[in-house]
């Protein structure tokens, strides 16, 4: 490495190759969404996982990649992993820690003359989706300088290289075409569960129904309108709930609050 002055005159050099020792990463920003080969959740499957490096990569140089707590690697340690670039297909590169969640690559570059700056893809076998498409974590990669991991060139950030479904959460099942037009919501406490239309021909899933809305008993605790009579109604998880009015709609003012019905005139019990 030399130093030149304004002339270009050389003014000082190191004999030995210098070496990045910078802590503080630049951004990866190259990359392309995961390659699944099912979108479905829960379901084996396999990743591809692209990007191309901000900072070209030595041939000293490794990668290491951290796969998300909601993924997981069916055949953990002895995972298939597969990275290719433009000089090669590597197959025994890849070092995988299921304690850590973490796959080292190394050894890929080394036949590389001077550094290496195009894309590179990486394909692990047998990856097993998340239980649901709930937004969690995605898979965070660094690039380094070194074989040991020390001096960091490039990061992907984590919640950005996320697995992808047929459907955006809260749908369970959804329109092909539409992602968030959900036509089923997750079951269990913790997920939005009620199926609310709308007039506009939107469906989605809600913590519960809104107001003016019931499940009326329904099964899959889809939304239904309130009686004519309500202009608010009981959500207790059974059929008739519709009509049981908590507030009465202005044309039926008189509510039987022995009944929950709301009536246009107080003497027509």
């Amino acid at each position: 490495m030399h130093f030149r002055d304004a002339q270009d005159f050389i003014i000082s050099s190191y004999a030995e190759e210098a070496k990045i020792t910078n802590k503080e990463p630049s951004d990866l920003r190259e990359y392309k969404e995961i390659e699944q080969g099912s979108l479905e959740a829960n379901e084996v499957t396999d990743y591809t996982i692209k990007f191309t490096p901000h900072n070209a990569i030595p041939n000293t140089g490794s990668i290491q990649m951290t796969y998300p707590q909601q993924v997981s690697l069916t055949e953990g340690a002895n995972t298939v992993c597969t990275v290719t670039t433009t000089t090669g297909t590597f197959t025994s590169n890849c070092v995988v820690e299921p304690n850590s969640q973490t796959i080292t690559i190394t050894d890929v570059f080394a036949d590389v003359s001077g550094t290496y700056g195009d894309e590179i893809a990486i394909k692990l076998d047998k990856v097993k989706n998340p239980v649901n498409n709930r937004p969690g974590n995605g898979f965070v990669i660094q690039t380094y300088w070194d074989a040991d991991q020390i001096y960091i060139m490039d990061k992907l950030n984590d919640f950005i290289l996320r697995p992808t479904f047929k459907c955006e959460y809260p749908c369970e099942t959804c329109d092909g075409a539409d992602h968030n037009m959900c036509f089923s919501c997750w079951d269990g406490f913790d997920n939005p569960q009620y199926l609310m239309f709308y007039p506009n021909l939107t469906q989605t899933c809600r913590p519960t129904c809104e107001l003016g809305y019931t499940s009326n008993g329904h099964p899959e605790k889809n939304c239904e309108k309130c009686d004519v009579s309500c202009r608010t109604c009981r959500d207790n998880g059974e059929v008739g709930d519709l009509s049981k009015c908590i507030d009465c709609a202005d044309d039926h003012p008189f509510r039987i609050s022995l009944t929950d019905i709301c009536q246009k005139e107080c003497n027509s019990i």
